[in-house]
């Protein structure tokens, strides 16, 4: 699967949950993950990659300080995971 179709379905997975989620880039930061993911006073930064494929050295460096800054963060390459990963952390909220 393209990253650009799990990238789709992922955003309407969260519309469906009730979970608001915005393109995430930073100009002045590359790496930074391609999606926030936010509900019930909770947020999410997800990588989403092609099927197959992992972050790039970069984008595991940032996933890494931004779960040291305390915020949860994760990467997934394809739908079950990213489901898993959303409806893990945000089961509660």
């Amino acid at each position: 699967m393209s990253e650009s179709k799990l990238e789709s379905q992922v955003v309407k997975l969260c519309g469906t949950l009730g979970l608001l989620t915005y393109k995430f880039s930073s100009p002045s930061q590359r790496g930074v993950p391609d999606r926030v993911i936010m509900g019930g006073g909770r947020v999410f930064f997800l990588e989403l990659k092609k099927a197959g494929c992992k972050p790039t050295a970069l984008q595991k460096r940032e996933l890494k300080r931004i779960t040291q800054a305390g915020i949860p963060s994760g990467w997934a390459d394809n739908f079950n995971e990213a489901t898993f990963l959303i409806l893990h952390y945000f089961q509660d909220a």
